[in-house]
């Protein structure tokens, strides 16, 4: 029976657990659309889609001719 006891470990509660970042932005995020989630994610996709936006005009701007090659596009 003692050697039972022993297999079985406990979970270690004494260490302090840190908030998940991305939980603690969620929650921000909501709140900043006034506690509506169905707003929050309609706010992220339009920044999502900006975000696209911004990349394919800066890939368009790159001049391709310094690319390695087998890199090509």
């Amino acid at each position: 029976m003692e050697s039972m006891e022993r297999a079985v470990q406990k979970p270690d509660t004494t260490r302090v657990r840190e908030p998940d970042p991305y939980d603690v932005a969620a929650s921000e995020i909501i709140e900043a659309c006034g506690g509506d989630p169905h707003n929050a994610v309609v706010a992220l996709l339009g920044e999502r889609d900006y975000l696209v936006g911004r990349i394919e005009a800066l890939e368009a701007s790159v001049s391709w001719g310094f690319v390695r090659a087998g890199e090509a596009r």
